[in-house]
């Protein structure tokens, strides 16, 4: 530790959950109002002997969780808590370790962020406040932040808006996002299921995480995780249709894990299996109607049929068996109308009036009333 580096810079971010920090009761009872917060981290800084040459702060209140440093936010996607970001700078002389900064504001050293490399980043810490550059974050106004050292902010900020503003363009090409948020972003997508592995590198910034050996392993692990989850619900999902626990598109669609079973490309299979446990279903139904078919308890036309509520999931898997059924029994008709016509038995007049020859009627018509009737149609299974 003693080879640790001291930092002159620093930012973190933070809710005002007590859990949070290592702090006395007459400390905690600031919390909730952001200057408040900070002029306790100010004090407890200056207390362990840390020269402040500048420190602001401002509360953001409508961001998303993935924004935060803290560990309460990770792998959130719901609006955040109320929370607050404060900078730090320190006199030129004098500095601290990042053990050392946690263990002087009684907080987890997770919640601080180092400066990025190069001469712009506190210059980028201090737009961060208020998002100037981050067109797609909530804008914030520059009154909000709170000075509690140094120069005002305002005056950092009337002195820098014009270039600020102009970087926007360039933040927006670099994506806008540091690629440790944009990594905790891709690990909540893979999670809900809203990407593959395989996907990530279409996404803005996804190679540069695939090219990066500090998030690639990660990634890689996370992907087989979730794809064996993925695999192991759809397993789950397949026994609940077959045992009948699932009975409907709908149930599907409105499962928690139908998001990530659609990403892993289990649906269409998942229809296949509902369809055929519907067909199933409701075999014995079939062959019920078919019999009634049969006897004439049902001499409807397919479309009578299919519009009577009960038959309906009959017909919609049993159509060409149905539709078969009620032309083998035209035939049969036709057959006996036949030679009831020519031996004279009955005339074309009365069979139309007969409910014994609907079926010959409705598929046969033409024929019937030609003269002489044609000799087709006769065999009769």
């Amino acid at each position: 530790m003693g080879n640790e580096a001291k930092l002159h810079t620093f930012m973190l971010a933070s809710d005002y959950d007590p859990a949070h920090y290592g702090w006395t009761e007459s400390e905690l009872a600031a919390l909730g109002d952001c200057k408040s917060t900070a002029e306790v981290i100010k004090k407890r800084l200056e207390n362990n002997g840390a020269k402040v040459k500048e420190m602001y702060a401002i509360e953001h209140k409508s961001e998303k969780k993935a924004d935060s440093k803290s560990k309460e936010f990770h792998g959130a996607t719901d609006e955040a808590k109320m929370h607050y970001h404060l900078l730090v700078r320190f006199e030129p002389s004098h500095g601290a370790t990042l053990k050392e900064l946690a263990e002087y504001i009684g907080i987890s050293p997770e919640i601080i962020e180092k400066p990025k490399p190069g001469r712009y980043s506190y210059d980028n810490m201090l737009s961060y406040l208020t998002h100037i550059k981050y067109v797609d974050k909530i804008q914030y106004a520059p009154e909000d932040v709170v000075t509690l050292a140094g120069s005002d902010y305002m005056d950092y900020y009337n002195e820098r808006k014009k270039r600020w503003i102009k970087a926007r363009e360039i933040v927006a090409k670099k994506g806008g996002k540091t690629r440790d948020r944009l990594f905790r972003e891709t690990m909540e997508k893979l999670d809900r299921g809203e990407l593959t592995y395989n996907e990530i590198a279409l996404t803005k910034g996804g190679c540069a995480l695939l090219t990066d050996s500090k998030y690639q392993k990660k990634l890689f692990t996370k992907s087989g995780l979730v794809t064996d989850l993925a695999g192991i619900h759809h397993q789950n999902m397949k026994k609940m249709i077959e045992n009948g626990e699932i009975n409907s598109w709908e149930q599907i669609e409105k499962s928690e894990q139908f998001k990530l079973l659609q990403c892993y490309g289990y649906i269409e299979e998942l229809k296949n299996t509902l369809e055929a446990a519907i067909k199933k279903g409701v075999q014995n139904e079939f062959l019920n109607l078919k019999q009634a078919i049969k006897e004439y308890k049902i001499n409807l036309p397919f479309e009578d049929i299919e519009a009577c509520d009960e038959y309906e999931v009959i017909c919609k898997y049993f159509k060409e068996e149905i539709e078969n059924v009620i032309r083998a029994q035209a035939e049969c008709e036709y057959r006996d109308l036949y030679y009831a016509v020519i031996n004279r038995e009955i005339t074309r007049v009365e069979a139309k009036a007969s409910e014994k020859y609907i079926y010959a009627y409705l598929i046969f018509k033409e024929d019937i009333e030609k003269e002489p009737m044609p000799y087709h149609h006769l065999q009769c299974y």
